[in-house]
This record gives C-alpha cells, structure tokens and sequence, in this order.
C-alpha cells in the first residue's frame, strides 16, 4: 500500500493522496500496480450461472473476490514468491463460491479471468504446482483442445479439478460425483 501511496503522491500530490478517500483503488490490482488504478483499469466482473447451483439443490453461503494480492497469497503456500508473483500477474477478475446442500456436503468454485491467455497458463501452471506440492495425487491431465487443459486432484476423498479455457481458469473442489456438474455449472 505504501508504494500506491506514493505514486498517487508523485503524480498528483497531497491532494491526489486525499481524493483517494473519494475515488479509493478498486481491486488489490490497482494497489500492485499503480499505473493501473490511473488508467482507471477495473477488475473484470466474473459469476458463475448461480441459478444452475440453485436448481441443483446447491445454496450459495459465501461469494467474494479473491483479488490478485490473494492469489498471489495462496500460490506462496507452496510455490515460490516469483513463480507466485508470476502466476497472479495478469489477473483480470475472479469471484470464489462456497455452495452447501442440506445434508452437508460442500462445493468450492472458483472462477478466474485473466487479461491475456499467457496470464491464465501461468496461473494454471502455478496453481497445479501449489497442488503437487500439497502432496495431492494426480489423477489425469487432458487437453480436449488448444485452448483447453484440464487437471484432476484426488485428496481425502475429495477431487479438485482445475481447468484452462481461453484467458479463464476454473477451480471446482468437492466431492468426485459432485465436482464435473458442477465445472459444467460454472463454466456456463
């Protein structure tokens, strides 16, 4: 945040720094890279079809971005900081779901866009490392064309699948007979 500051104040001063209460940064993005915030360059607005969950039996219990300082976050679990900063770089928008059923069972989906499809191939590479590096199993890797690539996770009974497509990377964990649903659900 200091260095945004800063920038604000070398581009426009004391008072640039005050308006930012009226015109604060509006994604972590901004706040990563400055140049950004002045070109007035906002996060994509990503959803899932959250009527399909609905139908499906599938209440929503949490929604919320993610923003490229998470990301950037979640990857340092168990990648490096560069392939990390690498990997969140180019975050365009994201929106992660929290969907339960009434006998318990829960849904993660987590849907990803990126400014340019080099950007979604790092994000896709780094975040199936942070998975083998959590000692997840791999249970298949498939690419149904150029512009799509798919990797299945196996862990304590859950499955994690994580797909490539264009400049979006879709992440569903859950159980396995819930999960490909819901990755059909999400990318609608």
């Amino acid at each position: 945040g200091t260095r945004f500051v800063e920038a604000v104040r070398r581009r426009g001063g004391e008072r640039a720094v005050d308006e930012l209460f009226l015109h604060p940064p509006a994604s972590s993005e901004q706040i990563l890279h400055p140049e950004k915030y002045f070109q007035a360059e906002a996060p994509r607005d990503v959803h899932v079809g959250e009527s399909g969950f609905t139908e499906n039996g599938w209440r929503i219990t949490n929604s919320t971005p993610v923003g490229e300082i998470g990301v950037r976050g979640l990857l340092l679990a168990g990648v490096s900081e560069k392939e990390a900063v690498r990997g969140a770089a180019g975050w365009g928008g994201d929106r992660a779901y929290l969907f339960e059923r009434d006998e318990g069972s829960t849904l993660f989906v987590w849907k990803t866009a990126w400014d340019r499809r080099e950007d979604a191939e790092e994000f896709f590479r780094a975040y199936n490392a942070l998975q083998r590096r959590r000692n997840h199993t791999q249970a298949n890797r498939a690419s149904n064309s150029v512009d799509e690539a798919q990797v299945v996770w196996r862990e304590d009974g859950h499955t994690t699948l994580v797909r490539l497509a264009g400049e979006s990377v879709i992440i569903v964990r859950g159980l396995e007979a819930e999960v490909d649903t819901a990755l059909s659900l999400a990318g609608r």
